[in-house]
């Protein structure tokens, strides 16, 4: 009923001339791994992902706190790749639309690794920003590199970039795939949504654009779309995670299971705390 009445009312927005909202796409790299601004969150990532070159005339970015020094706990290193952070975000991430504050990437980079550029997880993700081996050699990095700060946080920035196009523009997600549109039939429906409900705001995209970076932009589409088709309204976190005490039923724990099999119920309870993990880093700051 809720899809039949959004329908409606878009078919009368469109006899008045309105135009629809397009979505958009990133690379499915598995466990790779925002504060909003005026601008449509669209607009970011309608053109191509690239480092603004130095030289570019742009229009000025929104004022981004760059103090970076926290007191979060994690002793002497806490503080010791401020500046490699702040680099990277100012020269790896596309200030247009959105802007991404280094001390969000710094939250990331906390709950990640706890700033150890030396961890391995169980799964052979490394580094400050835990590229996987995958992840690591499409941006032109070994498995020594992926431990190197100043390698690995760029390449970082740019994967939690690609996760935020997954997110913003699921009608062209097959592109970054280099798969048909046909193939990826889950993020045709999340485009059907914005179509019909407008992009997700900054407030909801930073819960799906971190759960991303932490279990894959095509797992959080699929969430999405399970979402959509029980008129749900999928740009809302707490839709694809569902009552978290009876989670096989939910929008997430579904598309984990399509993704990671046996490894479903844990990877759900993973990507549920995930965005709230960084964020409660990031506001306390």
């Amino acid at each position: 009923m809720l899809r039949k009445l959004l329908a409606l009312l878009t078919l009368g927005l469109l006899v008045l001339g309105a135009r629809p909202v397009l979505g958009h796409d990133e690379p499915q790299t598995d466990a790779s791994h925002l504060v909003p601004t005026s601008a449509s969150v669209a607009d970011l990532f309608l053109i191509p992902f690239q480092p603004l070159p130095a030289q570019e005339d742009v229009s000025p970015s929104p004022p981004v706190r760059t103090d970076m020094r926290t007191t979060w706990g994690f002793g002497a290193r806490e503080n010791q790749f401020n500046e490699t952070i702040l680099h990277a975000v100012q020269s790896a991430w596309p200030h247009r639309g959105l802007v991404l504050p280094p001390t969000l990437f710094k939250s990331v980079i906390a709950t990640e690794s706890a700033f150890n550029p030396q961890a391995i997880s169980a799964t052979g993700a490394r580094g400050l920003v835990q590229l996987t081996p995958d992840t690591a050699r499409r941006f032109g990095l070994s498995l020594q590199a992926a431990h190197d700060p100043h390698r690995a946080v760029p390449a970082g920035v740019k994967v939690l970039a690609e996760k935020a196009r997954a997110i913003v523009e699921p009608a062209r997600y097959h592109e970054l795939l280099g798969r048909r549109a046909e193939d990826c039939p889950y993020a045709a429906r999340v485009a059907e949504a914005y179509q019909l409900l407008g992009p997700p705001s900054p407030d909801e995209c930073w819960p799906l654009v971190l759960a991303a970076y932490n279990g894959g932009g095509g797992t959080v589409l699929r969430a999405m779309a399970v979402a959509w088709e029980r008129g749900l309204d999928p740009r809302r976190w707490e839709n694809l995670v569902g009552d978290p005490a009876h989670p096989q039923d939910t929008p997430l724990y579904l598309a984990c299971v399509e993704i990671y099999r046996h490894g479903a119920a844990g990877k759900y309870r993973e990507m549920r705390h995930y965005p709230e993990k960084v964020m409660r880093l990031y506001r306390s700051h």
